[in-house]
Formats: C-alpha cells, structure tokens, sequence
C-alpha cells in the first residue's frame, strides 16, 4: 500500500507516505527501492523528505542499493547528490549490496558499478574493498575501469 502511495503523481500522497515509514521499521526494507527513486523527485520537499527516510532507516535500506547506483548516472545533480548520501549512510550494508551485485553479474555489470562508484565523491573510500578486489577481475575492462577510478580520486 505505501509503496503505491510512494509512486503516486500526486505530491501530497507521496508526501504523506513518506510521513509513514519511520513506523514500518524492518519493513521498510522491501520499499527500499521506491524510497531511492523519490530522491530524484522533481519536488525538492519530497527529495528531502526521501534522503530522510533514508537517513532514519538506513539500517533497512540496502536493497535501495542498485537503484542508489543507477542514479548516480541521473541528469539531474540534486539526483546523483541525494544517491551519494543515501550510499554513504548504508555504509556497511551498501558495501555488502555492491559485493553481491558484482559477485553474480557479468563483466560489463561490474564495469558499469565501477563506473558508478567513481561517480560518488566523496564517499569512494567506503567501497575500497570492493574495488580492491576488482583490481584482480578477470576482465582487463574492469581491472581499466578500477585503475581510472582510482588515478581520478587522486588527481
């Protein structure tokens, strides 16, 4: 039910069903994924309301993560800034998100995630043991994509 509440065109229901998460505690998790995508809403009340949200329940929020990488790729600033923070705060959690994410995809997958973290500044050097295990993929795109990343951080 929120999650519908969550994607409604209207800005007051949206709005309201942001009102409504910090009850759901745990069960905030399995609309994790509706909640990342009001961060690129195009009312700045709801954006902030969302990043909230995510703040508050950060702990619950991992499963965001995929959705909190592809917006970092939006058109958007106040998008890519609202997903940066998102990722900072699951710390740990999105950590272990990203790990699986790279451990089932294919190379162009663990590529584009590369591409995705070089997008989060500040904030990169939470994911550094994931990309430390990249530097060793199998794909010379990926092991490129890693090294980019790191000679970009530090330029």
């Amino acid at each position: 039910e929120i999650a519908r509440h969550l994607a409604s065109p209207h800005y007051h229901v949206r709005m309201s069903a942001l009102e409504s998460l910090e009850s759901l505690g745990p069960k905030a998790a399995s609309i994790a994924p509706f909640i990342a995508a009001l961060l690129a809403d195009s009312d700045p009340q709801v954006r902030e309301d969302s990043a909230k949200a995510f703040a508050q329940l950060s702990q619950h929020m991992a499963l965001a993560t995929p959705q909190l990488l592809q917006l970092l790729t939006h058109r958007k600033d106040y998008a890519r800034d609202r997903a940066s923070e998102a990722l900072r705060g699951l710390g740990a959690s999105a950590v272990a998100e990203v790990l699986s994410l790279i451990n089932v995809g294919d190379w162009q997958l663990r590529r584009r995630v590369v591409e995705q973290l070089g997008r989060l500044k500040p904030g990169v050097e939470l994911f550094l043991p994931v990309l430390m295990e990249l530097l060793e993929d199998e794909s010379l795109e990926v092991r490129i994509a890693v090294a980019l990343l790191f000679r970009s951080t530090t330029t």
